[in-house]
């Protein structure tokens, strides 16, 4: 019984020991070299363009609509009138309000010319300083109810100036939403105004992108609507905050040509200029995808008879065919394995196949 209890864990010790040695033995790779010289692809977005300026406008003041001067399509200057609210209270209130003024002017003058009357006398003795002085007090409490009376009257005149609705720029009216006789709400939206001079191109481009982004690079538009037309422009600005559905930033375009059959809304694509910047590249097949998402490579340290695994976090950029651009993580000349990487772990003992990465 001793014997075989014995013989039990001979048996488990050499299993262990066989075990052991075989995570030990190092496994058989193929290699391939981090190549350099390869160069990003122009960077392709879809988007549409949008006109910086598109306004829908309300009246300052709730209201009947008395007149509306204009009409979809119609071209408008800055501060030209566009509808009017009907005004006949307001109007009524600037001209009380006016003949206030006009009222306090009066007693202003009169009050001076009694002020300065009674000073004279004081200084001949003639009245007493008291009385001067309620004189001058007079003129003063009249001076102020002047001043009172013309801030009212500016109310007023802004009061009545809210019933006309003005051109904030000048545009091209898109939408009219009211007739005369309605009744139209301050909260409502009477009119839309575009402004067709100020129109770029937005699109939304991946946030790996970002770095190939920057402000004033050239970029090329091509809009369906004009085939065969190439518009030239620059990035005019990159919001930096990333959509967290579509892990894309805003890039907008200002065009250098602006032709003049250009709308809002037309569909199209741009491209940025290539950089010309060496990227380094490495064959798919040497990417490995954490569970967390990010992506690494197994590099081969160490000379061809002491090859360790390394794993490495890297940052990819486009495909190329079988290959993938790397913009971290890397560096020229270095081995990576592609063939038998799936299993591997940090500092592993890996000898290569033959014929590959030498």
């Amino acid at each position: 019984m001793h014997s075989k209890r014995l013989c039990t864990i001979a048996l488990l010790l050499l299993g262990t020991s066989w075990s052991f040695a075989q995570d030990d033995a190092p496994a058989v790779v193929e290699l391939a070299i981090v190549e350099a010289g390869a160069t990003s692809q122009p960077l392709r977005l879809s988007g549409a363009v949008v006109a910086l300026r598109d306004a829908s406008l309300s009246s300052l003041v709730s209201g009947v609509i008395s007149d509306i001067r204009v009409d979809v399509g119609d071209r408008v200057a800055k501060g030209d009138v566009l509808l009017l609210i009907d005004s006949a209270l307001a109007k009524s209130e600037m001209a009380r309000a006016q003949a206030a003024v006009d009222e306090a002017s009066v007693q202003l003058r009169e009050a001076q010319r009694l002020s300065t009357e009674t000073e004279k006398l004081a200084a001949a003795r003639n009245v007493s300083r008291s009385q001067a002085d309620t004189r001058a007090a007079e003129a003063l409490s009249a001076e102020a109810a002047l001043a009172r009376s013309k801030a009212e009257a500016a109310v007023a005149r802004e009061r009545l100036a809210r019933h006309q609705l003005r051109a904030p720029f000048a545009g091209v009216i898109t939408q009219r939403r009211h007739d005369v006789g309605e009744w139209l709400d301050s909260s409502a939206s009477a009119l839309s105004l575009l402004s067709p001079s100020d129109l770029v191109f937005d699109a939304q481009m991946p946030q790996e992108r970002f770095a190939d982004a920057a402000i004033g690079k050239a970029v090329q538009v091509r809009l369906d609507a004009l085939p065969g037309q190439v518009l030239s422009g620059s990035v005019r600005t990159v919001v930096p905050s990333a959509d967290a559905g579509s892990r894309s930033l805003l890039l907008r375009v200002q065009f250098s040509n602006l032709p003049a059959t250009m709308i809002p809304g037309l569909s199209g694509s741009m491209q940025l200029a290539d950089t010309g910047v060496p990227a380094l590249q490495v064959p798919r097949d040497a990417l490995l995808t954490r569970s967390d998402g990010q992506r690494q490579v197994v590099v081969a340290d160490g000379s061809d008879a002491q090859l360790q695994a390394k794993l490495r976090d890297v940052e990819i950029g486009d495909a190329l065919g079988p290959m993938v651009l790397i913009r971290a993580g890397l560096q020229a000349g270095e081995r990576v394995v592609v063939r038998g990487n799936e299993r591997l772990r940090d500092g592993q003992p890996l000898r290569i196949a033959d014929g590959s990465g030498r």
